[in-house]
């Protein structure tokens, strides 16, 4: 039987460097240049699969397809066609979400072979179509996120001011957390809010007019590293 058929439906500043600092000769530099990102999958997750639970593939037919996922992007599990008139297909699944955001779900029994393709939406559904005669039929499912995408560190840029300068901290996380600014001539804790800028100044210090080292870490597992000239 075909396919279609059967399935159909610090220090203090000396005077003379303030007044270099001051007059604005010595110039505060912005973060370094990050890698660019790894591209991710729909929204915030960077790998998404099937939940280790029942998975429902619901078709626009009334029909059902359902199947035990993994937990992963790949599964392969027995699998059951639940069809309008009561009766059951019983059969196997193999499926695979892909980091790109594309899902295949390949139903298998003694007489015929489905393919359900589609795309992982940003909340986590999935909308695709089959083979369905004429018409391909749609068909859509929840999965889950097995792979958060890292968040982003803050951004931090510098203005001068007398005796010392300001760092400009950003969160690009959306999580409030606790935060240490390090360099090799000041450290400090604070609290960095969701979304937000936190202006951290450092006074007094010295300029020695070199590059310096700028670490931030912060307790939500983002970081930022780069160096200020100073």
């Amino acid at each position: 039987m075909s396919t279609v058929d059967k399935h159909r439906a610090g220090p203090p500043l000396i005077a003379a460097a303030a007044a270099v600092w001051a007059a604005g000769l010595c110039t505060a530099v912005v973060p370094a240049h990050a890698m660019p990102p790894v591209p991710l999958a729909p929204g915030d997750c960077q790998q998404w699969g099937f939940p280790g639970g029942i998975v429902t593939v619901g078709q626009g037919t009334g029909e059902q397809l359902t199947f035990t996922g993994s937990n992963a992007a790949a599964v392969n599990s027995p699998a059951t066609w639940r069809k309008t008139n009561g009766l059951n297909d019983q059969g196997t699944v193999q499926g695979e979400v892909r980091p790109d955001g594309t899902v295949r779900i390949v139903f298998s029994d003694a007489g015929s072979t489905v393919p359900f393709d589609g795309r992982v939406n940003p909340d986590g559904s999935v909308t695709g179509t089959r083979p369905g005669g004429d018409t391909p039929v749609p068909w859509d499912a929840r999965i889950t996120c097995v792979t958060q995408a890292p968040k982003a560190g803050p951004t931090i840029s510098f203005d001068p001011v007398i005796g010392g300068l300001v760092a400009h901290i950003t969160d690009r996380s959306g999580v409030t957390s606790q935060c240490e600014y390090r360099s090799d001539f000041y450290t400090r804790t604070f609290r960095l809010e969701a979304n937000s800028t936190f202006d951290l100044r450092i006074v007094p210090a010295i300029p020695e007019f070199r590059d310096r080292p700028v670490d931030i870490t912060c307790d939500n597992g983002t970081e930022t590293h780069t160096s200020t000239f100073f």
